[in-house]
């Protein structure tokens, strides 16, 4: 798996990807942000049906049209379901293998809050 990571620059509302996206540090002066100005997410290895590359706050859809959002914990990628409380969170690598990858990103959870039934980052 290829480690690779995103951030999302809250001052700037953008999302930053490669070398610059690990540029943070708190209160180191050559570094580009502060660590409270931003939220680093991690790449899970895996792509969807468009070939988009899955990373942890991202927002799914599934093919059978759950919507859910990219979690990292323990070390592991998991996928919580939005409408599903009785099942809260599923292994990304075993919903990858039972068919998850005919589903997509439809958008991340900090420029695309409105698709969680909240607001985009303010």
């Amino acid at each position: 798996m290829e480690i690779k990571f995103r951030t999302f620059v809250k001052e700037d509302k953008k999302m930053i990807y490669g070398r610059q996206a690990l540029s943070v540090r708190n209160f180191t002066p050559n570094y580009a942000y502060l660590e409270n100005e931003v939220e680093v997410m991690q790449y899970s290895g895996l792509t969807d049906d468009n070939d988009t590359e899955i990373y942890a706050g991202d927002i799914y859809k599934t093919p059978s049209g759950l919507i859910g959002k990219v979690y990292m914990d323990e070390g592991a990628f998991w996928l919580g379901h939005l409408k599903r409380p009785y099942d809260d969170y599923e292994l990304l690598v075993y919903a990858y293998r039972d068919g998850i990858k005919r589903g997509h990103v439809i958008g991340n959870i900090y420029e695309n809050k409105e698709l969680l039934g909240g607001e985009a980052y303010e």
